[in-house]
């Protein structure tokens, strides 16, 4: 079984930020193409839309995705602890049992009730 912080070199660096001096720098990967300096443009409007347009690939979530209603909707994880003999090295504490794809962990977006997809 694969532990949480095994699955990416990004969540590998977020657990290793956490527990060391690095914790006043920036957390977040590079977003370029998201704000309207890198567009081009000022309008909340285009910057959603292409926010919409682009894959979400973080630390917290690989192949997300930002929905009209507004929910990001990303894969889930099913994680037990593991015992303190499992642990390799410090922030290692689960492993994964099973992975839920964002589809079936999220509520579709035609049973949510949510009146911003039908706005123009």
């Amino acid at each position: 079984m694969v532990g949480v912080d095994d699955l990416d070199r990004l969540a590998r660096g977020l657990a290793t930020r956490r527990s060391s001096a690095a914790r006043s720098r920036r957390q977040y990967p590079s977003c370029s193409g998201v704000d309207g300096v890198d567009l081009g443009i000022d309008e909340a409007k285009a910057v959603v839309a292409r926010m919409r347009d682009m894959p979400i690939h973080d630390f917290f979530a690989d192949r997300g995705v930002l929905r009209a209603d507004g929910r990001m909707v990303h894969d889930m994880y099913l994680v037990e602890v593991k015992k303190p003999e499992e642990s390799r090295y410090p922030w290692d504490y689960y492993k994964i049992l099973k992975t839920i794809p964002g589809e079936e962990a999220f509520r579709p977006m035609s049973e949510g009730g949510c009146p911003l997809p039908a706005k123009p």
